[in-house]
């Protein structure tokens, strides 16, 4: 999914997107939640986004409301797209 809409955003060769699948960032960033009485399973990574420039600093970070429900940070929305654009060098 990740590397699908970087593709549609014409990142390729300029900037990496990566997926979570083992909660290692989100963890980090205590961006985990206990998704069992939703059903879900578990321990799930809450909605964020980042973005990380070539230097390794932390450019643009998106954080869900705690107990936030939607889609609020985390879809595509007109900010995110800019910064992934901008990081790109396609701002």
């Amino acid at each position: 999914m990740t590397a699908a809409w970087g593709a549609s955003l014409g990142t390729a060769g300029k900037v990496t997107m990566l997926a979570d699948p083992h909660l290692k960032l989100a963890e980090a960033l205590g961006q985990v939640t206990d998704a069992t009485v939703e059903g879900l399973g578990g321990p799930r990574a809450k909605r964020f986004s980042v973005v990380v420039d070539a230097a390794g600093k932390l450019a643009t970070a998106n954080w869900e409301p705690e107990g936030g429900t939607g889609l609020t940070c985390s879809k595509a929305g007109p900010d995110l797209v800019a910064a992934v654009k901008k990081a790109a060098g396609k701002a």
